[in-house]
């Protein structure tokens, strides 16, 4: 049998913010990268929430940094018991859409 490299999760509500039409392309990433699709599914929801939080604060796609992952994490820290991999999984994120925008602008 074929194993499937499409995300096979769902979220509560559909995902909003800078980062919501990539979050698919992120989740497929991981799983092609070699990482257990539960564990890339993982990271979906964090995500999610991630491009949620920069759209309430404004924050446009080319504008997001590594600040704003910091400024994040205290934030959702106050709300949510964090997981160890929540700094790993984001700074994977901004790579992924780092070297996106470097293929695309080269």
């Amino acid at each position: 049998m074929a194993h499937s490299r499409e995300p096979s999760w769902s979220m509560a509500r559909p995902p909003e913010g800078p980062l919501a039409g990539r979050i698919n392309a992120f989740t497929s990433h991981l799983i092609n990268q070699g990482y257990a699709a539960s564990s890339a599914h993982l990271e979906t929801p964090l995500v999610a929430d991630f491009s949620r939080w920069l759209m309430t604060g404004g924050v446009a796609l080319a504008e997001i940094t590594p600040g704003h992952v910091a400024r994040y994490l205290r934030h959702r820290a106050r709300h949510k018991r964090p997981r160890r991999g929540d700094p790993v999984a984001l700074g994977r994120l901004l790579t992924l859409l780092w070297a996106a925008t470097l293929f695309l602008s080269g």
